[in-house]
């Protein structure tokens, strides 16, 4: 029998019948499909050595006046600038200027740097931050330990009254001694701290009317505990953000990165969802308070060129828009033409037109909301989001997008933390990102990818939060679990380590499982391949039998393999872990003879 050439089209299928009459992906993991070829993705570099405190799960860059391009990264207990090399915690502030007693810190037990701090409803919980400020000198001495003026302090709760900080200066002499140095002392309270991931509330009063009985704490509901979503923008060369529950707030850069925060704008909603900045400069929030209550359903939008005026008159192009489908905004996407906006059940589309209205609306779908606060992004023109059943685009009307590993994913899917999936542009390789965390996990650990180009899916296990790509970097940036920050497409390796990569076929029947087969030679084909892989061959004579498998090594110098192999199916693996390693791989040919069938 003649050599047979083997390449499976792109992408992974796993619809339908595990066998088939050819050659199919089944398995992926840190591969992708280029010009119809899998071949391993880019690696990844550090951004930035100091990692950010928090779950991140927004990240922005932006150009300056002065052409430098800051990074500004929002965590679910902070908010940071990287600028020139250095990180800044730029975290607005709740309150500043609290007077705390004379003698507000005690020290903890001999050799511990731990200090309690007394202030009356002081309103910190775990993770705030508090800056102190003295009287007189810049450090508090006491029982061995020092307290630094304007020095950044995390706190953890204690009582409304009271909390403890770590002394970064010293450890306690004998413990439970009160500072006795004179003069006034006044503390600053960052914004308080959100939650991680989705939490269900218990307690009481959780849950629908007449579940279980009254005065009973419920240990679980249904009811959703938002985590933290920053929404980062740009506002001429200042940096603009605002959190789901919070307000809007602006950095001035024109003040510097050292030693500044961003402060509240004046006259913004009192509490939002999701906040942007559109190309004709107007500040945009979906989900706002009204003035006397919060909608999530309400759009607001503030005069063009001014984002503290809100309130609508004929002199300005201020105004609102109230979506009427819907329990509530879940999300949106600035796209070429307009911003699409997303409730939990539809899609609508938002287009700047000028006075006297401003903005119009148009209902572009329905049953196709997007599940989470950022589960959309756009290409261009074309929109690509999450919906509750199918993934979805819009390029002129509303699409399901087909994608043969669809059960898969939402099988896979941690419903619970939907909220958390993220949507990412690669736009290099012409590629959606989606990332999301599967099975039981609460944190993003896998992705799943669409190729808008070759219109294939495949997918892998990878932790990133957040991910921005711009034609500002030159290449994309992202955050991991552990909020460390990284270029993502540098390289080929896991900052200095080895990525494992792999593309495996399903099980196919060359003769369509009439005969049994001799498989006597492999001639491979990996272009660019540095270092070495690994050619795991899997054969079985029925469905239900045993497999057996062969694994061979290949090299940029390796002609052929003599696996020398029985059976009516087969498929294959090829994988790569060393450091310094890249493939793309190419058709392959294999020797098949028919054999007997004993």
């Amino acid at each position: 029998m003649p050599y047979a050439e083997i390449l499976p089209p792109p992408g992974i299928v796993l619809e339908g019948d595990e066998y088939t009459s050819g050659p199919h992906w089944q398995d992926t993991e840190k591969v992708r499909f280029d010009f119809g070829l899998p071949e391993k993705i880019g690696g990844w570099t550090k951004y930035h050595d100091t990692p950010v405190v928090g779950k991140c799960r927004e990240l922005h860059s932006w150009r300056k006046l002065d052409a430098t391009v800051p990074l500004a990264a929002g965590t679910h207990n902070y908010l940071y600038v990287y600028e020139g090399g250095t990180q800044y915690e730029v975290t607005p502030l709740r309150v500043s200027g609290t007077s705390l007693t004379t003698t507000p810190f005690v020290s903890g037990t001999a050799g511990s740097t731990t200090v309690t701090v007394t202030d009356s409803s002081h309103g910190a919980i775990d993770g705030d931050i508090v800056i102190f400020h003295f009287a007189t000198g810049t450090t508090k001495v006491f029982d061995g330990i020092t307290i630094t003026e304007d020095q950044t302090y995390v706190i953890t709760y204690v009582t409304d009254n009271s909390y403890t900080i770590e002394a970064t200066s010293g450890t306690a002499s004998s413990g439970g001694v009160t500072n006795g140095v004179a003069g006034a002392v006044t503390a600053d309270y960052t914004i308080n701290s959100g939650l991680p991931i989705t939490v269900f509330g218990p307690g009481w009063g959780a849950g629908p009317f007449g579940d279980s009985t009254w005065g009973t704490a419920r240990s679980a509901s249904s009811i959703a505990l938002a985590s933290r979503h920053w929404s980062i923008d740009h506002w001429g060369e200042d940096l603009v953000a605002g959190y789901n529950g919070g307000t809007i707030y602006q950095w001035d850069v024109s003040s510097g990165s050292a030693g500044t925060r961003l402060t509240a704008i004046s006259g913004v909603p009192s509490s939002i969802g999701f906040m942007t900045v559109s190309p004709d400069r107007h500040m945009i929030t979906f989900g706002s308070h009204d003035g006397s209550a919060y909608d999530p359903l309400l759009i607001r939008w503030c005069d063009q060129g001014d984002n503290t005026t809100w309130t609508a008159a004929a002199a300005n192009t201020a105004g609102s828009k109230r979506i009427h489908s819907g329990s509530k905004i879940t999300s949106f996407s600035k796209a070429q033409r307009q911003t699409l906006v997303f409730t939990d059940v539809d899609a609508w589309g938002m287009q700047w037109v000028g006075p006297p209205f401003t903005f119009a609306f148009q209902q572009l779908g329905t049953n196709c909301g997007c599940v989470s606060p950022k589960g959309a992004v756009s290409m261009g023109s074309v929109t690509y989001w999450l919906g509750q059943n199918n993934f979805y685009m819009f390029d002129g009307m509303v699409r399901v997008i087909p994608c043969g590993i669809r059960d898969f994913f939402f099988s896979d899917l941690n419903q619970e933390q939907a909220e958390l999936v993220y949507a990412a542009l690669n736009i290099k390789y012409d590629e959606i990102w989606w990332f999301y965390p599967s099975g039981t996990n609460d944190e993003v650990n896998k992705y799943i990818i669409y190729n808008v180009r070759l219109k294939v899916w495949y997918k892998g296990t990878l932790d990133r939060l957040a991910w921005t790509d711009t034609d500002l970097n030159a290449n994309p940036v992202a955050v991991d679990a552990s909020g460390q920050i990284y270029y993502q497409e540098d390289g080929v390796n896991d900052v200095e380590d080895g990525i494992t990569a792999y593309c495996e076929t399903g099980a196919f029947e060359p003769e369509d499982g009439n005969s049994m087969l001799f498989l006597d030679e492999v001639i491979p084909a990996a272009k660019d391949l540095s270092g070495n892989m690994t050619f795991t061959i899997y054969a079985k004579q029925y469905p239900n039998s045993t497999e057996r498998s062969k694994s061979r090594t290949v090299t940029s110098s390796s002609t052929k393999i003599r696996p020398r192999m029985r059976g009516r199916q087969f498929r294959f693996k090829w994988e790569s872990t060393d450091a310094d390693n890249t493939w793309t791989l190419g058709k392959y040919r294999v020797n098949l003879q028919k054999d007997g069938g004993r």
